[in-house]
C-alpha cells in the first residue's frame, strides 16, 4: 500500500486535497476514508503533519510519499531520517502536485528538486555532526576532473564555498560573463538544474572530500544514498 503523508497544518492538508479532487477528474480524495483514490490504485492520505508525524514514528513497512513544504526542515530532515523513499515538494500549484503525486508514487526514489536547498541544509548539519565542525563542502578535484576541466573545478569549488559568480570572478580576477559561461557548462556537464542542484549533483557523485568516508556516523539512510552505487544515483533528482 501507498501512504501520502502530508506535513501541511491540517486545515492547509484538507484545502489542498480537496483542490486536487477538483483538478483531477481521475483523481478523488475520500475525506472519511482518508483515501486518494487513481483510475487504477488507491493512496492512503495522512491529512496533517501531526499525523504524519505519528505514522513516522510507527515506522510501518508502507511505500511511502510525502508532502513537504520548501523551508520546513524539520519535517523534510524527519521524513529523510525514517527512510521516506519519494519526498515531493508540497508547495507546487495543483496541476503540477496532481503530476508529481501521480508520476512519482512508483519507480525509483525521489526527492523533488524544489526542495534541494532544504536538502543540502539537512546534508551539511549531518556533515557538522559527523565532524563537530561546520564547515563548506571542499572539492575533490581528481573525481571531478574525469567530467570538468581544471576552470571548471575551480568554479564548482566556489559554488560550493556559497560565493556568488560575481564573487568568483572578482576571486579568480575573471570577467563575470567567464564565470557564467564555466557555470552554464558545469550545469550540463553533471546534469544539473541550476547552481544549487549542482552542489546536489557534487554530493551524489562522491565529489566532497570526506564527505562518506564514515557513513555510519549519518542517522539517515536517504542522506547515505546520495551517493554512488556502483555507477548508479541512488536518488532522482
Amino acid at each position: 500500500m501507498i501512504v501520502c503523508l502530508t506535513f501541511y497544518e491540517e486545515t492547509e492538508a484538507q484545502q489542498r486535497l480537496a483542490e486536487l479532487y477538483e483538478f483531477h477528474n481521475d483523481m478523488y480524495f475520500d475525506p472519511d476514508q482518508k483515501r486518494l483514490l487513481f483510475e487504477r490504485e488507491q493512496i492512503h492520505v495522512v491529512v496533517g503533519k501531526r499525523a504524519s508525524l505519528e505514522q513516522l514514528r510507527e515506522r510501518t513497512l508502507h511505500n511511502y510519499v510525502a508532502l513537504v513544504n520548501p523551508g520546513d526542515r524539520q519535517s523534510f530532515e524527519k521524513v529523510l531520517n525514517a527512510g521516506v523513499s519519494h519526498v515531493i515538494a508540497g508547495s507546487h500549484p495543483i496541476p503540477t502536485l496532481a503530476y508529481q503525486i501521480k508520476n512519482r508514487t512508483s519507480g525509483p526514489s525521489y526527492i523533488d528538486p524544489a526542495l534541494n536547498i532544504d536538502f543540502l541544509k539537512v546534508f551539511d548539519k549531518a556533515i557538522t555532526r559527523k565532524t563537530g565542525v561546520q564547515r563548506h563542502f571542499q572539492l575533490d578535484f581528481e573525481k571531478a576532473s574525469s567530467k570538468l576541466s581544471p576552470a571548471e573545478c575551480r568554479i564548482l569549488q566556489g559554488i560550493l564555498e556559497g560565493k556568488s559568480n560575481l564573487k568568483i570572478a572578482e576571486n579568480a580576477y575573471l570577467a563575470k560573463s567567464t564565470v557564467n559561461n564555466h557555470v552554464s557548462q558545469i550545469i550540463k556537464k553533471i546534469n544539473a538544474k541550476d547552481r544549487t542542484h549542482a552542489i546536489k549533483r557534487a554530493i551524489e557523485l562522491d565529489w566532497i572530500v570526506g564527505a562518506f568516508h564514515d557513513r555510519g556516523s549519518f542517522e539517515s539512510p536517504q542522506l547515505m544514498a546520495v551517493h554512488r552505487s556502483s555507477g548508479h544515483a541512488a536518488y532522482n533528482v
